[in-house]
């Protein structure tokens, strides 16, 4: 017996999918599925096996939907798997649409925060520019009032030291009268 890979030519590509399906529901690999199906299928009575004839010339016509549907006769689960994968879909329909409401509420509550927080954004930009043009206004008048006062100063300034000048001599007078 040799070791090396083999393939096994002329396999309906549909066969060929539902035997992968049944090994892969066994949690085996094709190889490892084929290889139990066979050793099984020997180990049973031998005289039961009827060997098949080798299959038509390639060149005579195969109504291929025919087969299709022995292969999905052979393979169709029964009812109670039917009943099992219903029963599963609908949990799991039930479990979405649960998940699906709760994303939903979710994602009302989000857009209703930042809803609140561009209010509130608005609100604050609006008094930002508010308060904005009251410190405009607050600089205007501290300018002006600096300008004033320095025109005060330049005006008053002469005046005030001429002024400081007399009463400073009418002072020292007083003074030396007295002493």
């Amino acid at each position: 017996m040799s070791a090396a890979p083999w393939s096994v030519k002329g396999i309906d590509p549909k066969a060929r999918e539902v035997a992968k399906d049944l090994a892969r529901r066994n949690g085996m690999t094709l190889g490892e599925w084929l290889n139990t199906m066979i050793m099984e299928d020997g180990d049973e009575d031998e005289d039961s096996v009827v060997p098949l004839g080798r299959r038509p010339h390639a060149g005579q016509t195969v109504d291929r939907r025919s087969r299709s549907r022995r292969m999905d006769d052979a393979y169709s689960p029964n009812d109670d798997v039917w009943l099992r994968l219903s029963a599963s879909v609908d949990g799991i329909a039930r479990r979405l649409e649960s998940s699906e409401q709760r994303s939903t509420a979710a994602i009302q509550g989000i857009d209703q925060a930042v809803a609140g927080i561009m209010r509130q954004l608005e609100g604050h930009e609006v008094a930002g520019k508010t308060y904005g043009r009251r410190i405009d206004d607050i600089a205007e008048e501290l300018k002006e009032g600096h300008r004033r006062l320095r025109h005060f100063e330049h005006d008053t300034g002469p005046r005030t030291t001429d002024a400081l000048s007399k009463v400073e001599g009418s002072i020292g007078g007083i003074g030396s009268r007295l002493y």
